[in-house]
Parts: structure tokens; C-alpha cells; sequence
């Protein structure tokens, strides 16, 4: 279930019904929301992109040299930047200041990490326990 400010958004049944393995029918994404989705997944899909945003996200200031540390050379670290300048998810101020993550970028690291990994963690143990029912 996903709330904001006590009113439910989305609600996904994680047990459906024996037969019932399809979206749930509210489930619409415009061609402009699955767009944003796929640039959105294709800035977590990228492990060294990830992790400068992870690290961005504890609300440190990185500079260039802190992000070959993460990237391993100057091209890789472009790469991992580039997009995300792009879609506003780090600011850079003036010539010589470092990187920060953006207002905007701090949830979608949130969820994109600690949100995600324990969504998955939470399906994974629930398909495995009723594999181990065996059908009913």
C-alpha cells in the first residue's frame, strides 16, 4: 500500500487469489508515465550511477575527484553524472563547488534502494513460503 499524507495511492494484494497473476485493473500508465518510468529505471540500472546517487543521498557535497573514486575514470564518471544533471537529479553549482543530490532525486533513491530491495525481499519470501505449500 503506498499512502501519502493518509490517503492510499496504490494498493497491491501481495497473496492474490489462486488464478489471479495479472496487474491489478487500476492499473493504466500513460505513454508520458512510462517514459519518466524508463528513464527513472535506467538511472538505477546502472551500478556505478546508483551508488553516486547513494552517496549523494546521505547529504554530502561530492566533488568530481569523490565520484572517480565511485567510477573509476574520468569517462565512467561522466556517464554517471550526465544523466542525472539531465533529469535534475544532481545540481552542480559554480566551477570548483562539488554535487548534490536534488530535492526530486532524494525519493527516488530511497525507493530505487532501501524501498525496493525490501518490496523484493518481501515478495521473494512470500513466493518462496507458498512453494513450499505446494499447490493447493
Amino acid at each position: 500500500m503506498l499512502v501519502d499524507e493518509g490517503k492510499v495511492i496504490f494498493e497491491y494484494e501481495l497473496s492474490p487469489r489462486l488464478g489471479d497473476r495479472s496487474l491489478p485493473r487500476k492499473v493504466e500508465l500513460a505513454d508520458n508515465e512510462l517514459e519518466r518510468l524508463c528513464t527513472y529505471y535506467s538511472m538505477g540500472s546502472n551500478q556505478r550511477r546508483l551508488r553516486v546517487m547513494t552517496e549523494l543521498a546521505k547529504g554530502v557535497e561530492l566533488r568530481f575527484s569523490d565520484i572517480m573514486q565511485i567510477a573509476t575514470n574520468p569517462k565512467l564518471a561522466q556517464d554517471c553524472l550526465q544523466p542525472m544533471l539531465k533529469e535534475g537529479l544532481v545540481v552542480h553549482g559554480k566551477r570548483g563547488s562539488g554535487y548534490q543530490i536534488s530535492e526530486k532525486a532524494l525519493p527516488l533513491v530511497v525507493f530505487l534502494t532501501v524501498g525496493l530491495g525490501k518490496m523484493l525481499s518481501v515478495l521473494e519470501r512470500d513466493i518462496a513460503a507458498r512453494n513450499a505449500r505446494g499447490p493447493k
